[in-house]
């Protein structure tokens, strides 16, 4: 493994550890995702994501998530995308944390494929304007970054079909106007480990476990979460 690619995962290694130790509450969560990539041109496609997820011990829907992008396809391995997101978060228990979030994002990704797994790096930008209820809207800035490793199990990159494994890794900084959030440089890390069949070059599906650390003002809450994603391209 390149010495860039094992410094990047050791560095958010220790920050999911360092964030650890402030651990006070556990929540129980499950997500379901659907991505999509309609392909315009050579160089250009559209990216559509939707996500929603439980409260906690899957009482209820607490949140809905929309994210469209139009993506530049660089060449093979980069493309740069930018987009927009609509969030929703409901808490029935407690009225007053309920929020509505309009963003704009921008991202780089890159994927390079080894001998026996491929290797995909997503750095992308939030430019976020968050409207707690009965409160002002106001407008931060966070950053956030993905390592994933998807590593087939029937046949060595390019792999267009069969199982495979997936590992990854997302870091989640507060870079502009933190005293509005949590107070702190560090949001949140996503630790994951998931299984899933590539149908054909449009389709996969995958089934994982999401370990999740967050910090709060005052603590930080870790949370176990199951997720089903479904990827589609055309």
């Amino acid at each position: 493994m390149p010495f860039v690619c094992r410094r990047t995962l050791i560095c958010m290694l220790l920050i999911t550890l360092s964030s650890a130790g402030f651990t006070q509450s556990t929540q129980q969560t499950a997500w379901l995702s659907w991505t999509h990539q309609q392909v315009l041109s050579p160089k250009f496609a559209l990216h559509f994501d939707v996500l929603t997820r439980t409260a906690d011990n899957l009482e209820y829907l607490r949140f809905f998530g929309l994210r469209p992008g139009l993506t530049y396809l660089i060449d093979k391995k980069q493309s740069i995308t930018a987009g927009y997101t609509h969030r929703w978060t409901n808490d029935i228990h407690q009225p007053e944390k309920n929020i509505t979030e309009n963003w704009i994002w921008e991202q780089y990704s890159l994927k390079t494929n080894f001998t026996r797994f491929s290797l995909a790096h997503r750095l992308r930008i939030e430019q976020r304007f968050s409207s707690p209820a009965n409160q002002a809207t106001f407008f931060s800035q966070r950053l956030r970054y993905l390592g994933r490793f998807v590593i087939p199990l029937s046949q060595r990159p390019p792999f267009k079909k069969g199982c495979f494994a997936a590992l990854q890794n997302e870091t989640f900084l507060f870079v502009q106007h933190k005293e509005k959030l949590n107070g702190h440089l560090f949001d949140q890390n996503r630790s994951y480990a998931g299984v899933g069949f590539r149908f054909n070059q449009h389709l996969d599906a995958e089934l994982g476990y999401m370990y999740i650390i967050a910090k709060t003002r005052l603590s930080s809450t870790q949370t176990h979460t199951g997720q089903l994603s479904v990827v589609t391209k055309f």
